[in-house]
């Protein structure tokens, strides 16, 4: 309520639990204060005249690597095309004009390297370069092994 009076130059009037605000002698809208002290808009709001102040919104200029997070990660260049063609109203741009790295955007690019089926280059000497692989824990077997190792030479 402070706010609207003192930075939206709002009159605000008060009679029993309604409060109705008023800018240039008009009233705007009314409020009905709870018992619990909850003030609820009555819904009046601006006449149908005034409402066409809503639809003319803004935004402030931001830089390209703000618009690229808001508009789902698009790249530059359509950022720049829509505020050079004017396909989307209020895009401004400030600062540098260039790529800047993202880091959602390079995860999301990444990808897992399968594992070499070989080596580059093979061993030349026997028991040169070994390979194992463990299994285990197994279910007890009939011996009382639960494990078992493989080794292959390259």
């Amino acid at each position: 309520v402070f706010t609207l009076m003192t930075k939206r130059a709002f009159e605000i009037h008060g009679r029993a639990h309604t409060l109705s605000f008023s800018r240039n002698n008009k009233t705007l809208f009314t409020a009905t204060v709870s018992s619990s002290n909850v003030g609820l808009l009555d819904g009046r709001t601006v006449s149908y005249d005034q409402a066409h102040v809503a639809n003319a919104a803004t935004t402030t200029p931001l830089t390209t690597a703000l618009w690229h997070r808001r508009l789902a990660h698009i790249n530059l260049d359509d950022i720049l095309d829509l505020q050079r063609t004017r396909a989307a109203t209020g895009v401004s741009i400030v600062g540098k004009r260039d790529k800047t790295l993202c880091e959602p955007c390079l995860a999301g690019k990444m990808h897992r390297h399968a594992i070499p089926r070989g080596p580059a280059r093979r061993a030349t000497k026997v028991f040169a370069v070994i390979h194992s692989d463990v299994k285990g824990p197994l279910p007890r077997s009939v011996q009382g092994f639960r494990y078992w190792v493989l080794f292959v030479d390259d």
